[in-house]
């Protein structure tokens, strides 16, 4: 008789259905809470990914930039075609920048060049790139080397302070002897909606 009562309360262990309610409430509640953490750490890394990819970006861009714009010179070149190009310096047209630069690096004299080179910075696509020429007076098929400074743009918008008076655009003709330009501003919008305006200062010729 005793063991068969033991056997009986051994068959009646075990959770009542209230019990399991409770049980599986608290683990959703649990589940739920640890599941919002979780998609907040992930939000939380990829803004700082972001953060980090375009603060690298900006440091190329205005390295890049102030490389460039510290190296212009007045130069009279020759188009694809073998005629002369009737402005040395060009802003804020379909291309942001157009100019030619010396300074070009040829470790130990290894490539038969000259230390000159004509630069392009570009809009295109939603990146902006910096387009080097192959050779300072490019043939019809000369090769583009380009380079992505900065992507995930909606817009790049480009102006000049000349004398004074801040101008959305530039050409300067074949011959002149004087840039006569303050500033650059370079502008970006990016698609999460944030804008930055870096402002550059060019040297007068």
């Amino acid at each position: 008789m005793t063991g068969r009562r033991k056997n009986n309360k051994c068959a009646e262990a075990g959770f009542t259905l209230v019990e399991m309610l409770v049980a599986l409430f608290i683990f959703s509640v649990i589940s739920v809470g640890t599941l919002g953490s979780l998609q907040s750490a992930i939000q939380a890394k990829e803004a700082t990914a972001n953060a980090v990819s375009r603060h690298e970006g900006l440091s190329l861009l205005r390295a890049s930039l102030r490389a460039d714009l510290t190296q212009i010179i007045l130069r009279e070149n020759r188009d694809a075609f073998g005629g002369f190009d009737e402005v040395m310096f060009r802003g804020g047209f379909n291309e942001l920048l157009d100019f030619t630069r010396i300074g070009r690096v040829n470790p130990a004299g290894v490539f038969a060049r000259s230390d000159i080179q004509r630069v392009r910075y570009i809009f295109e696509d939603g990146q902006l790139i910096r387009r080097a020429l192959a050779h300072e007076n490019p043939a019809p098929l000369t090769e583009n080397r380009d380079r992505v400074l900065m992507s995930g743009l909606t817009a790049a918008d480009i102006s000049f302070t000349r004398e004074q008076i801040s101008v959305p655009q530039i050409e300067l003709p074949r011959g002149s002897q004087t840039l006569g330009i303050d500033y650059a501003a370079l502008t970006l919008s990016f698609e999460d909606g944030q804008s930055l305006t870096q402002i550059f200062e060019l040297e007068a010729f």
